[in-house]
């Protein structure tokens, strides 16, 4: 091919998918000699991936309980894009966008007790 990077993005920290439309998704990617699959899996609106070192980020920073990705969605979705040629790029927002990640860890954030003022 012309390109070496070929590539879809799909923003779950968004727009939450179910697992079967993010496989439907790599089905499609391989049809149409699509190589990558650029993952946008958490951002300030939701951090929907449970990890096994903190899995209360998705608990609280998920838009609902039901629509958490856990490792072993995410092994599966990197194992059938592996099948199909495609490499999967995941894109965690850190350490910025981190509103989602305050609902379980606020410390992690930083306190702006006047956020209407300008900063001098």
């Amino acid at each position: 091919p012309t390109f070496s990077y070929r590539g879809l993005m799909i923003d779950t920290a968004r727009h939450y998918l179910p697992m079967n439309l993010i496989l439907h998704n790599l089905d499609a990617m391989a049809m149409n000699k699509l190589n990558i699959l650029h993952w946008h899996i958490s951002d300030s609106q939701s951090f929907p991936w449970e990890t096994n070192s903190y899995p209360e980020l998705a608990h609280k920073g998920a838009y609902h309980p039901k629509q958490i990705y856990t490792m072993q969605d995410v092994r599966t979705i990197v194992h059938e894009a592996y099948l199909r040629g495609i490499r999967v790029v995941p894109e965690v927002d850190m350490p910025g966008h981190t509103a989602a990640i305050a609902k379980s860890h606020p410390e992690v954030t930083s306190h702006c007790p006047f956020p209407s003022e300008p900063l001098d």
